[in-house]
């Protein structure tokens, strides 16, 4: 009984971590989408002149944390689908 327990927990767990990595990745695509904008603002203002260059490092720092957010979350993806196929 506490074997069949256990694997039941186990299955909810998995379940729930898939949902909320894929809810997570969606967001993530969101935010990509934003973060090119972001990137595309930025080059337009390092073009212009020097006064805009606060403006551009602020859009640069948040693509640059938003590359970080993409790494953990494909990190932790590819760490559950290992354990799946194992």
């Amino acid at each position: 009984m506490g074997v069949m327990f256990f694997w039941v927990v186990t299955a909810v767990m998995v379940v729930v971590l898939s949902v909320l990595i894929r809810r997570s990745m969606q967001a993530l695509e969101t935010e990509a989408r934003e973060a090119l904008n972001s990137v595309r603002i930025a080059n337009n203002l390092i073009g212009e002149a020097g006064g805009q260059s606060e403006r551009a490092h602020q859009h640069l720092a948040a693509v640059n944390s938003l590359r970080t957010r993409a790494f953990v979350i494909r990190w932790l993806r590819r760490g559950l689908l290992r354990r799946r196929t194992r």
